[in-house]
């Protein structure tokens, strides 16, 4: 999964792809016997998705991509250097919402999720 941002610390790229195993199915397992997802896989596709939706429904913000199969979601924000500082203030709520969940996701399950996060300097 990887995070880009801006040297502002804003978003301006996502790509997350692969599914999450369970490592030990346990009660779930047992429970679903038809689906071995994990839960990190959940919580990072509903972070992920929610972040793209958001964006792209603002109308200020310009977005491009896709999500061409299961496991995998790609998006980018059209630069956004002159934006207006309310837009870019929400968007640096979405951002740090965003990073946030990952990171937490992240530290919970730490097999399960390997975040790279880089900004526009390369760090």
């Amino acid at each position: 999964m990887l995070i880009r941002l801006d040297d502002g610390g804003c978003l301006t790229a996502v790509r997350s792809s692969g599914h999450a195993l369970l490592e030990r199915p346990g009660m779930l397992g047992r429970l679903f016997r038809r689906s071995r997802w994990s839960t990190a896989c959940a919580a990072v596709s509903s972070l992920v998705r929610t972040a793209a939706r958001l964006v792209a429904e603002r109308p200020a913000l310009r977005v491009q991509g896709s999500a061409p199969s299961a496991g995998e979601i790609a998006f980018e924000l059209q630069p956004i250097e002159g934006l207006a500082e309310t837009e870019r203030l929400w968007l640096a709520g979405v951002t740090e919402f965003l990073v946030g969940g990952l990171r937490d996701v992240a530290t919970d399950y730490p097999r399960e999720l390997l975040l790279k996060i880089e900004t526009k300097t390369g760090r």
